[in-house]
C-alpha cells in the first residue's frame, strides 16, 4: 500500500513539475518534452526491471542531476547553480542544445538497459558462505580496528579532509591514493561482508546500526556530506534489486533499516557540514566572521537543504561545454590523458567552467563536468551515445559477475555503484583516476569474495 502511494505521489510530482516547467521554457517545447520523456522512461525502466543495483543508481542520480535539476532551475530561474557554468548564457537555443545532448546520453542509458534485460543473466554458481558467531564479531572487529586506525591517524595529520588539500603530511605516490581510497571506499567495502554475514542471522538493525555507524564516522573525519549517502545507497539499492536473495526482509525490517540510515544521514551532513563551516570561518575576515559564524547558520542549512537536488553533478557541465567554441578531438585527447596533480586547477575546472577557484595551496578544488559533458568534449552526439552505451552495459555485466562470483548482493551493489559514482564525476584527472578507483575496488571486493568462499567455508565446517 505504501509503495503504490510513493508511486502514485511520485507520477503526481512528475507532471506538475513538468507542466511548470514546459511552460517557463524559454526553448522549443517538444525538445523539452523529448528530454522529460526520455528520462521519465529511463526512471521507471530502473525500477521495474531492477536490471543492477549500479544501473537503479546511475538512472536515479541522472533523473535528480539532469531532468529534475534542470527542470527546478526553469521554474526558480533565480536560482543559483552550485556549479560554475562557463560561457554558457541562458536563451532558447542554448538549452536545446543542451537538451538534446543530455537526452541522447540518456537514450542510451536505457538502451543499454533494455539490451542487458534481455540477455539471459548469468545463474549464480556459489552462495556466500555462512560464519559462526565467533568468525562474525571478528570480522567486525577488524573492520572497525582498521578504520579506527585510519580515522585517528587522519585526524592528527590532516591527510584528508574533502575540501583541502593535505596540510601537515603529504604521503608519497601512491600511498596518498591508498590511504584516501581505504578511508572513503576500502574499509567500508570490507564491511559490507560481515554485514552480509549479520543479515543472514537475521541480525537486520544491529548490522546495519554497525555500518552506519562506520560510514558516519568516516564521513564526519574528512568533512564529506557525501560518503554516508553513498554507502546507503550501496546498502538500499541491493535491498531493491536483490530483495528475492535476502532472508528476513520483513517489512517492519526494511522499515527499520531506513529509519536507521535516514539518522545516520541526516546526523552525518549536519556534523560534516559544521566542521566545514569551521574551517570557513578560520579563513574569512573579522567582519565576515561575525556575520558567518556559528554552528549551522542560515547559509549553512541552505546549503544542505540543496544538497539532494543540487549534489548531483553534470547538468552544469553540459551546459558548460556546449557553450565551449573549442570543442573536438584535440580537447577529447587532453581530457582524456590529463593528469590531476595538487596546485594547479585541472582544465574543465579553469578552462571551460570558468570557475573563480579559490586559493589551491590550502583548498583542493575542482569542479568535475560528468560523462556526458566529458563525452561531448568530442563535440559529437554519436560519441556520447556510444561512451554511455559502452560504460552502461559494462557496469550492468561487471555487477552481474561478481555476483555470480561471491554471491553476495551488497559486494556486487557495491562495484556497481562504484562505476555509477565514477561515471557520474568522469572528467577530473583524465580517464586515469577513475580507472584506478574502480578497478581498485573491483580487486578489493574479488578478494573479500574469495575470502568469503575459501577461508570461511572452512572457519565455518561448510
Amino acid at each position: 500500500m505504501f509503495l503504490k502511494i510513493s508511486t502514485l505521489a511520485a507520477v503526481l510530482v512528475t507532471i506538475v513539475v513538468t507542466v511548470f516547467a514546459l511552460h517557463f521554457w524559454s526553448g522549443s517545447s517538444s525538445a523539452y518534452l523529448a528530454f522529460s520523456f526520455t528520462f521519465v522512461g529511463l526512471a521507471y525502466f530502473a525500477l521495474k526491471k531492477c536490471v543492477s543495483a549500479g544501473f537503479v543508481i546511475l538512472s536515479g542520480a541522472m533523473f535528480i542531476g539532469y531532468w529534475l535539476k534542470l527542470s527546478i532551475h526553469v521554474i526558480l530561474p533565480d536560482m543559483p547553480w552550485m556549479e560554475p557554468i562557463g560561457s554558457f548564457v541562458d536563451s532558447g537555443p542554448a538549452w536545446d542544445h543542451v537538451v538534446n545532448v543530455v537526452s541522447v546520453g540518456a537514450l542510451a542509458v536505457l538502451l543499454a538497459g533494455l539490451l542487458a534485460s534481455r540477455t539471459p543473466q548469468i545463474k549464480r554458481t556459489a552462495e556466500c558462505a555462512k560464519a559462526s558467531r565467533k568468525m562474525l564479531w571478528i570480522l567486525w572487529l577488524t573492520g572497525y580496528l582498521l578504520l579506527a586506525c585510519v580515522i585517528i591517524f587522519n585526524e592528527k595529520f590532516d591527510v584528508l579532509r574533502t575540501p583541502v588539500s593535505p596540510r601537515t603530511l603529504d604521503l608519497p605516490w601512491p600511498m596518498q591514493a591508498l590511504f584516501n581510497w581505504f578511508l572513503t571506499t576500502g574499509g567500508l567495502t570490507f564491511l559490507l561482508l560481515p554485514f552480509y554475514l549479520h543479515i543472514r542471522r537475521a541480525g537486520v538493525v544491529i548490522g546495519t546500526v554497525l555500518l552506519v555507524m562506520a560510514s558516519a564516522a568516516v564521513g564526519i573525519s574528512i568533512y564529506s556530506r557525501g560518503t554516508v549517502v553513498f554507502e546507503s545507497l550501496i546498502v538500499l539499492a541491493a535491498f531493491y534489486v536483490y530483495k528475492d536473495k535476502l532472508p528476513h526482509m520483513t517489512k517492519t525490517a526494511m522499515v527499520k533499516i531506513f529509519l536507521i540510515i535516514l539518522l545516520g544521514v541526516v546526523a552525518t551532513v549536519l556534523l560534516s557540514q559544521d566542521r566545514r563551516q569551521s574551517f570557513d570561518d578560520r579563513r574569512l575576515s573579522t567582519a565576515e566572521l561575525a556575520v558567518e559564524s556559528g554552528w549551522l547558520t542560515a547559509h549553512s542549512l541552505y546549503l544542505i537543504f540543496k544538497l539532494p537536488l543540487e549534489r548531483w553533478v553534470g547538468l552544469e557541465g553540459v551546459m558548460a561545454v556546449s557553450a565551449y567554441d573549442e570543442k573536438g578531438t584535440e580537447l577529447m585527447v587532453r581530457g582524456i590523458t590529463e593528469r590531476r596533480t595538487v596546485g594547479p586547477v585541472d582544465m574543465y575546472t579553469s578552462k571551460i567552467a570558468l570557475s573563480p577557484t579559490p586559493d589551491t595551496n590550502t583548498v583542493m578544488y575542482a569542479s568535475p563536468p560528468g560523462v556526458i559533458a566529458f563525452l561531448y568534449y568530442s563535440n559529437s552526439l554519436s560519441v556520447v551515445f556510444a561512451g554511455m552505451f559502452i560504460c552502461t552495459l559494462f557496469m550492468i555485466y561487471i555487477e552481474n559477475l561478481l555476483m555470480r562470483f561471491s554471491g553476495n548482493p551488497f559486494l556486487a551493489s557495491a562495484i556497481g555503484s562504484a562505476a555509477a559514482i565514477q561515471l557520474i564525476h568522469t572528467g577530473t584527472g583524465g580517464l586515469w583516476v577513475p580507472a584506478q578507483m574502480f578497478g581498485t575496488t573491483l580487486l578489493f571486493c574479488v578478494l573479500l569474495a574469495l575470502f568469503s568462499r575459501k577461508f570461511l567455508e572452512r572457519a565455518s565446517g561448510v
